[in-house]
């Protein structure tokens, strides 16, 4: 029944035949409840908990997807209430709990006392739980802290490569963010699109355009990053001319792309392209 559920309304109606007919005593179908009202979206985090506090011995996989459900919520704070009550009733954390919890708007904020506990419950070196840690860091501007993790490391994957690359780049220092590039044995288009959005934000369009034609792969992404590299430095023309290249490669455009083309054709006074 749960398969056909798409909104909370038909969950609580569908919940209510459950209950009616026994099965909500089986983990499965708890898991896949809760699960349900965690997702983003069309999820409720209140009725969640009310599902939670009605099941008698919630295992890690149901204390992991409240962490996850509240960090995704609009009260990300709540993730880290339910963890310290996760600790005080007594429940280990796993290696699903912290990057769980290092999704939460709120876990800069606490991300020192999140790293000693990843440390004390021995998931340092799991490199789940470190590409969490660098994210948040680097992404809050710690950069010392990112790099110690990275550097001291014997599990680094394109995750916590790409995540050191953007955090450079987003903070303009482009020749650090250049030199891990160089050193990355295994570039993915995520790892190639952030340097070139680096080289762009710069004002460095043409070595931005220099790594864009050398991309081996390339995704909607990598193509608006390049548009709005054109677009920064004033370049509405070269911003028609790789909208052309795009289509030609038989890319879909999305609505960040179509808004930025928009952009460059209102800028040129070419509103009857961008109307076309």
């Amino acid at each position: 029944m749960l398969d056909h559920c798409t909104t909370m309304k038909d969950f609580k109606q569908i919940h209510s035949q459950i209950l009616r007919s026994g099965l909500a005593s089986f983990l499965p179908e708890h898991r896949r409840m809760l699960s349900f009202c965690c997702s983003p979206g069309h999820g409720d985090m209140s009725y969640a908990r009310l599902l939670f506090d009605a099941m008698p011995d919630p295992d890690n996989f149901i204390w992991n997807t409240m962490i996850k459900g509240y960090s995704a919520s609009i009260l990300p704070e709540s993730a880290a209430s339910f963890y310290i009550e996760m600790l005080t009733r007594g429940i280990t954390p796993d290696h699903y709990t912290y990057p769980f919890l290092l999704r939460s708007g709120m876990a800069i904020e606490f991300i020192d006392q999140i790293h000693a506990h990843v440390i004390k419950f021995g998931f340092r070196s799991n490199p789940y739980v470190l590409d969490a840690l660098i994210h948040v860091y680097s992404f809050g501007g710690a950069m010392d802290a990112a790099r110690e993790l990275f550097d001291t490391s014997s599990k680094r994957n394109a995750v916590s490569w790409n995540a050191m690359i953007s955090a450079y780049n987003r903070r303009g220092d482009i020749s650090t963010a250049w030199n891990l590039f160089e050193r990355m044995e295994t570039k993915d288009v995520i790892t190639w699109t952030a340097m070139v959005s680096g080289f762009a934000r710069i004002g460095q369009v043409d070595d931005a355009r220099e790594l864009f034609d050398r991309m081996p792969e390339r995704d909607i992404i990598s193509w608006t990053a390049m548009i709005d590299g054109y677009i920064k430095g004033s370049r509405f023309k070269e911003v028609l001319g790789i909208f052309r290249e795009l289509q030609a490669a038989g890319e879909m455009p999305d609505e960040f792309t179509i808004a930025s083309v928009l952009t460059a054709c209102a800028n040129l006074g070419a509103l009857d392209i961008g109307n076309g």
